[in-house]
């Protein structure tokens, strides 16, 4: 008989593992609690049966999916891993294929979380009726089909690879997600690639982030290669720190704990209430 997965993780293990310490630990903030504690990657991001369109029958097809790209993809992030600070490096690590996979990667985590699930039905609760909305928002078939449209608009995205200099990047339990210079958020999956304004922001480690943006964002970007790497600032850092706190769901993880975490999100707007409540095995 086929074993079943029951705990399905909606942020990889692969990607958390590269905020974790000696000891294999990440720290996480929880912003609804105003608690930090450390654990393994095993322990958090993750709920029973999520991805499964039908949990009384599971059948992991979605999991399955999803290993297959996140097999790729830790790949990936072990290139990362091993960076030096020689920016060169980075370029000939990404000249093919790593690239693709990193894009695909971007893609699939824009779409795969609960926060990701609780904007859209935000978005169209007067649009179409609970039952309807249900359907479409099961976690299984949400991050299919989203995965499918926004596909195509990812992929004409270009890529710019922020090296920090020494402050650490922050992550969370929304870890690509986009923006745009305004202070509404962009419709989930219908502005990405297609509005000039908008970009999306994927932090990769403690020391990279990734800014994914159009061909039209400056008259300039259209001549740029897919992928440039650059050396950015601290304060550019924190900015982007900034960005991910206010965007996350309910947990924001780093390499150790961080109080500036807590004070920017007592300043965050308020949200709509969350369809699902996510809360970590600690044990």
């Amino acid at each position: 008989m086929e074993q079943i997965t029951e705990r399905q993780h909606f942020v990889p293990q692969f990607y958390l593992k590269q905020w974790g310490d000696a000891k294999g630990q990440i720290t996480c903030h929880d912003l609804s609690e105003g608690k930090t504690f450390s654990c393994k990657p095993l322990k958090v991001l993750a709920q029973n049966f999520f991805y499964e369109e039908d949990p009384a029958r599971p059948d992991n097809r979605i999991e399955k999916v999803l290993s297959g790209i996140e097999g790729k993809a830790s790949r990936t992030f072990e290139t990362l891993s091993a960076y030096s600070g020689d920016v060169s490096q980075l370029h000939a690590a990404f000249a093919g294929e790593e690239l693709d996979t990193l894009y695909t990667f971007a893609a699939y985590q824009y779409m795969r979380v609960p926060g990701a699930i609780d904007q859209k039905a935000y978005e169209l609760q007067h649009k179409i009726g609970p039952a309807d909305r249900a359907d479409a928002l099961n976690p299984g078939r949400f991050v299919e089909s989203g995965y499918a449209y926004v596909r195509e608009h990812f992929e004409k995205l270009k890529m710019l690879i922020l090296v920090s200099p020494g402050t650490p990047y922050v992550t969370s339990d929304w870890p690509c997600f986009d923006m745009k210079d305004s202070e509404y958020a962009p419709l989930l999956g219908e502005e990405i690639g297609r509005e000039s304004r908008v970009v999306c922001c994927l932090p990769l480690s403690p020391r990279l982030a990734a800014i994914l943006y159009p061909p039209t964002f400056t008259k300039v970007a259209r001549f740029t290669p897919r992928l440039v790497v650059k050396l950015t600032s601290d304060g550019e850092v924190k900015n982007m720190n900034t960005l991910v706190i206010q965007r996350a769901e309910r947990f924001v993880v780093s390499s150790k704990s961080e109080s500036f975490v807590f004070a920017v999100a007592s300043k965050r707007k308020a949200r709509p209430s969350p369809s699902q409540k996510v809360s970590p095995a600690r044990n």
